[in-house]
């Protein structure tokens, strides 16, 4: 075998050295940080959807009624919610649109208004101030069968207006011809 042929192997397994390096750094590593990640991602549940129309029910005879003014019609009160993730948005369909934020944490929700800033003012008494509004439920049930059953309080003392409500999600029509 002659000099050249034998720096010539020498050459060509070092390449395929190289080669098989290069393989495994550029598709060995990302396959394993990929299963690393699947694996960790496997403990992972999402939160509950409850994104939808939602038909209120309350008593709207109790003496927190007068707080009711967030619908038009107590008869026909629905709220609106949208979802991402566990953050969620409370919209009433009343005349003022109060919108609340909050977070689903398990099947429990918890939704406030966003901070207004200090050149607002402080918020008045009872529950003409929409600001003092706290909306917390409970999640009840699965898919087509989920109701929330909550409180509607204005304001944190213990003389505050509650509005005790139960709502059921209302499914929307099915399309026809897909």
């Amino acid at each position: 075998m002659s000099a050249t042929s034998l720096a010539l192997l020498v050459v060509m397994a070092m390449w395929k050295r190289k080669i098989l390096s290069a393989y495994i750094f550029l598709v060995g590593l990302p396959l394993l940080a990929l299963m690393g990640i699947l694996r960790a991602g496997a403990q992972l549940t999402p939160p509950k959807a409850i994104r939808g129309t939602w038909l209120v029910d309350a008593d709207f005879s109790s003496p927190s009624a007068h707080c009711a003014a967030l619908w038009t019609d107590p008869r026909h009160a629905f709220l609106t919610i949208t979802q991402s993730g566990r953050d969620v948005t409370v919209t009433f369909n009343g005349p003022g649109k109060i919108v609340l934020f909050g977070t689903l944490r398990g099947s429990a929700l918890l939704a406030t208004p966003l901070s207004l800033g200090p050149d607002v003012g402080p918020p008045s008494s009872g529950c003409e101030d929409p600001r003092l509004l706290r909306f917390l439920a409970n999640v009840q049930g699965q898919g087509e069968q989920q109701a929330l059953a909550g409180m509607l309080t204005w304001g944190e003392g213990a003389g505050s207006p509650q509005l005790p409500f139960r709502a059921l999600r209302q499914m929307p029509p099915e399309r026809s011809g897909q």
